[in-house]
């Protein structure tokens, strides 16, 4: 009775995490594209209504989204482009990402009620509010996590290839076409040839993954032409140029979750404060980009303590590699851990492009979507060790820390409804043919992109005039 009991309130915590975040997407839902949206998603199929079918391959950033981009283009042509399907599909991938996480702990663990707690951990983290860029924007969502499922698909097809022999080729399918959902996809290939490498394939695979690795990494940098190579050259500077900064850096991206989840709780804690003793004006800390511009002492603090995380979370990945090395090195453990480094690395690539930004910038929300990964990733390479009343402290944590962040979809969205209004007079004057800067600032739009699609039934242009 005990037992039923457990597992009934954790699978109401796992459906109240899951649900707050629903109501928040349904609660910030918009079909007005905002930022990138702009050039990414509505320049790139004006693109495609102008002939230019290079597009599909164009860098946007520093990413080939050629993936991503046939959701966009779903979405647009056949769905009206408001952004459902696009939120819905990437909804249904970060599920894939739940099963894909699930079942690894189901090779790793295998007595029950250790299983299906750790589970309940990967589901919450999974679909934390923490990422709310991601859960709510179709654009950076089919980014973010076609960019997380399809290496761990590589490296669970290759744990399998041990197994089944076909499998294999799907590791090398999976591998390649994650280089083309984001540019860090371009580091599956290589982990999976060093890893085949490591649990004795043979060596004709071995070469394979290689010379595949190679010819991508070629490929997508366009070696054939003289500027990509240079580009390369830019981020190894950035990094030799300040290795303490990029080190910063790709410690508070790997400790984002925890940036979060202690700087905005300060941050509320001041302003409480700052109320009760009777201050003139007091701004709100609002949960988001820039949201904490008024508090910087929370900021820092929040910053440091990140950066603190993704220290303990490398030594951690450092000795579980270390010990996996020496044993017998089994393949679902290498796999796992080759995807917890997949995101190590993304985190120093991510420094070497982005370091010019500041080391704030590594606690972007949109971020907060592979460091959650990586943590999930170590919990389940540790679960083998772990009895039911220690998943269940995992459990409990969890919960703890996360559930302040997962209610405000609830609480913290009051000024959503005056945005939204902003949002759409904003639009309707584009629509009408302002390009007033103010105007076109409240939406980050682009007024080329406005001028190519006005008038036509594109997305939400075909509410025009």
């Amino acid at each position: 009775m005990k037992v039923a009991v457990t597992r009934a309130i954790i699978i109401s915590v796992v459906a109240t995490f899951a649900g707050l975040s629903i109501i928040g997407v349904l609660r910030v839902y918009s079909p007005i594209p905002l930022g990138d949206e702009w050039k990414g998603y509505l320049g790139f199929y004006a693109d495609l209504l102008d002939g230019k079918y290079s597009a599909w391959f164009t860098q946007f950033g520093l990413h080939r989204l050629i993936l991503p981009r046939v959701l966009f283009w779903l979405d647009i042509k056949y769905f009206d482009g408001r952004f459902v399907f696009l939120i819905v599909a990437n909804l249904v991938i970060l599920c894939g990402v739940i099963a894909i996480l699930i079942a690894y702990l189901r090779r790793l663990k295998s007595e029950n009620c250790t299983q299906f707690i750790i589970g309940a951990v990967i589901s919450i983290m999974a679909v934390s509010w923490l990422q709310e860029p991601n859960l709510t924007g179709g654009f950076n969502g089919a980014q973010y996590f076609m960019a997380i499922l399809l290496p761990l698909v590589a490296f669970y097809c290759l744990a399998l290839a041990q197994e089944q022999r076909h499998f294999f080729w799907l590791a090398l399918l999976a591998g390649f076409a994650s280089a083309w959902t984001m540019a860090n996809g371009i580091l599956v290939l290589p982990l999976l040839a060093t890893l085949a490498l490591c649990i004795r394939f043979k060596p004709a695979r071995i070469a394979m993954l290689a010379i595949a690795s190679v010819a991508t990494v070629a490929l997508y940098f366009d070696f054939f032409s003289n500027e990509r190579p240079s580009v390369l050259r830019t981020y190894w500077s950035t990094l030799t140029g300040d290795p303490i900064g990029a080190a910063q850096y790709a410690l508070a991206f790997l400790g984002n979750p925890f940036f979060c989840v202690v700087s905005y709780p300060l941050a509320a804690l001041q302003y409480i404060f700052l109320l009760v003793a009777g201050a003139e004006y007091a701004s709100r800390p609002a949960f988001g980009e820039d949201g904490l511009g008024d508090y910087p002492i929370a900021f820092t603090i929040g910053l440091y303590i990140a950066q603190a995380a993704g220290a303990v979370l490398i030594a951690a990945a450092a000795i579980a590699a270390r010990r996996w090395f020496v044993s017998a090195r089994e393949a679902t453990r290498g796999t796992l851990l080759a995807f917890l480094f997949f995101i190590i690395f993304t985190a120093v690539a991510c420094a070497a492009a982005r370091l010019d930004n500041g080391v704030g910038y590594a606690v972007q929300l949109r971020y907060t979507t592979p460091a959650l990964l990586a943590w999930i990733a170590l919990i389940v390479l540790g679960a083998p060790s772990f009895n039911s009343r220690r998943a269940l402290g995992i459990f409990a944590c969890t919960v703890i820390i996360l559930f302040p962040s997962q209610i405000l979809p609830v609480f913290g969205l009051t000024r959503i409804a005056v945005r939204h209004e902003h949002m759409l007079q904003a639009m309707q004057a584009i629509l009408h043919g302002s390009e007033d800067h103010d105007t076109l600032y409240i939406i980050f739009a682009d007024p080329d992109v406005a001028r190519r699609l006005r008038g036509t039934k594109v997305s939400i242009f075909a509410d025009g005039p």
